[in-house]
């Protein structure tokens, strides 16, 4: 995502296949950190929670940035804001990411891939 050769969303687009690859990599996947620790400890500790947040915010202001390039170069229309399409799109990552491990398939992150570039970044 941070190599600026090529045009922004291929970047971004490859980014999240990457994460997708190397998420079944693993023997046994467990799913994202930050959203394991989300879901499990944010509630139990105010320092967790605020470094979660913190890490979440510094990932989704990285998308924002890609996202900022594609509109500024008439790739993707400017109807939504950098930063909100960027806080959707890492929701719904989040999202697939919880389903794919409770799945234990890539489905719910092929579907993300398939859904988020053909539809929502286009």
């Amino acid at each position: 995502m941070r190599d600026t050769k090529g045009a922004p969303l291929t970047r971004l687009r490859k980014y999240f296949e990457s994460a997708t690859e190397r998420a079944f990599e693993a023997e046994s996947w467990s799913g994202c950190l930050l959203g394991n620790f989300a879901c499990e400890l944010s509630n139990q500790s105010p320092m967790i929670r605020d470094q979660v947040a913190a890490a979440f915010a510094a990932w989704s202001d990285e998308i924002a940035v890609v996202i900022g390039e594609a509109q500024r170069t008439g790739a993707l229309a400017k109807d939504v804001p950098p930063k909100a399409l960027a806080a959707f799109v890492l929701n719904a990552w989040e999202g697939a990411v919880l389903r794919s491990n409770a799945d234990q398939s890539r489905a719910p992150l092929q579907l993300f891939l398939r859904v988020t570039f053909s539809k929502i970044l286009a």
